[in-house]
């Protein structure tokens, strides 16, 4: 297996994302999860089969997939090659895929719905390729259209966190240490394989709080409409949830 650490690539995203490494250490994100969440946000917002919804950073396509089930237009965009080649055995006339770049203009198709999910946002160094990220999101939905993100909520972790995970699958020991330096949430990531080859990886997301999303999303044009704590739109409770889920309209 022929791969390189994150130290050799300047993008730790470009590097992480695109190894079987990452999919293993999250594989508890299951199908089931992505299932119970579309079909509460459903329920909410309640779409109808003319809708063309975006699933931005889709990963292996498990939501959008389920989403198509359901009878909607979907396009799952994500940087990851590999992940796009995986979601493409998935594709039919309402299902597609493609490698793209969410800081980048991704087509004049205008959605009725764009989904950000999984702490897919904030991934990048300079502070403006995130609002970069946020704006283009706003230019690709129709008027009215709905956004939704979903995003790690910072405000219930310890100002101190300093943690260290230590995990074995399938014969992969993962160590992994999260720490909160410089107003990001880092995680160092080392992988032993079994044949005793060492790896390491990184992620460092923007440590962004509720306020610090709501002044981002006033300024871009977006209306939040609810904010929830969980995959069961449960109510945010900032020293409590795990999640912080928005769902805004484009004003």
């Amino acid at each position: 297996m022929e791969l390189e650490s994150s130290e050799n690539n300047q993008a730790w995203y470009s590097a992480w994302f695109n190894t079987p490494f990452y999919h293993l250490l999250y594989q508890h994100r299951d199908y089931r999860e992505a299932e119970d969440f579309i079909d509460n946000l459903f329920d909410r917002i309640q779409p109808d089969e003319t809708w063309h919804i975006l699933d931005l950073a889709c990963g292996r396509g498990r939501h959008a997939a389920y989403m198509h089930q359901l009878g909607m237009e979907v396009t799952g965009l994500d940087l990851s090659e590999n992940n796009i080649q995986f979601a493409a055995q998935l594709v039919s006339n309402r299902l597609h895929f493609k490698v793209a770049d969410m800081r980048e203009n991704y087509g004049e198709k205008k959605f009725d719905l764009v989904l950000n999910l999984f702490t897919s946002f904030a991934y990048f160094e300079d502070w403006q390729d995130n609002f970069q990220a946020l704006q283009q999101i706003h230019r690709s939905l129709k008027d009215d259209g709905l956004f939704v993100l979903d995003f790690l909520n910072i405000s219930s972790l310890p100002r101190d966190l300093d943690r260290i995970e230590k995990t074995e699958i399938e014969g992969y020991s993962f160590h992994v240490r999260r720490y909160i330096e410089d107003a990001k949430l880092e995680k160092d990531i080392s992988v032993k394989a079994p044949d005793g080859q060492d790896y390491s990886f990184k992620e460092s997301i923007w440590a962004l709080s509720l306020m610090d999303l709501q002044a981002m999303f006033k300024e871009v044009g977006f209306e939040i409409l609810d904010t929830y704590g969980s995959y069961k739109l449960t109510n945010f409770e900032a020293l409590e949830s795990d999640r912080l889920i928005l769902l805004a309209r484009k004003a």
